[in-house]
């Protein structure tokens, strides 16, 4: 799992990339105004059947959090640091 950013149209965006052999997972980007002890998650929540996922880029405004997370289901749940 990856945690990506970008600037389009001068706007930061953030967005996150994974690949497992698992059959099925979710993946998608926490956002944050705090540093991460609250969050607004599951941004662009992509669920697959195996292979790579990409969620679609979210807006990352100044003064915010991200991170990104995985869900193997029934394995478990992953997450990046959080980043500014």
């Amino acid at each position: 799992m990856a945690r990506r950013s970008g600037k389009k149209d001068g706007r930061w965006y953030g967005w996150a990339k994974t690949a497992t052999q698992y059959s099925k997972y979710g993946v998608w980007i926490d956002r944050s105004t705090d540093g991460g002890r609250r969050w607004d998650g599951t941004r662009g929540s992509q669920h697959r059947d195996g292979g790579e996922a990409y969620t679609p880029m979210q807006y990352w405004p100044d003064g915010t959090w991200l991170r990104a997370c995985v869900n193997v289901e029934g394995v478990r749940l992953k997450c990046t640091g959080w980043v500014s």
